[in-house]
């Protein structure tokens, strides 16, 4: 495997998985950089428009660096379909 590829996925299911931890982790990110406690989040998801623009441009720019990272490193599925690593 090369150095700057992703960790292979054997199953179509761990793939979603990785996916689906995508919102986690900028939901984590998010209340570590911006200070917020879960309420604060749950909040501000309901009234976005209340986000001050100091967090919203943290915001911003955690979503970008979480697409960025995503997208280098992306979840495959194992084309030979078994658990052998490529």
């Amino acid at each position: 495997m090369k150095s700057n590829q992703a960790i292979v996925c054997t199953q179509l299911p761990q793939v979603i998985s990785v996916l689906n931890l995508l919102s986690d982790a900028v939901y984590a990110r998010i209340c570590i950089e911006c200070g917020w406690n879960d309420e604060t989040y749950h909040y501000y998801l309901s009234h976005s428009e209340r986000i001050p623009n100091e967090s919203r441009q943290r915001i911003n720019g955690i979503v970008a660096d979480q697409i960025r990272y995503l997208a280098s490193h992306p979840p495959q599925i194992n084309p030979h379909g078994d658990k052998r690593a490529t």
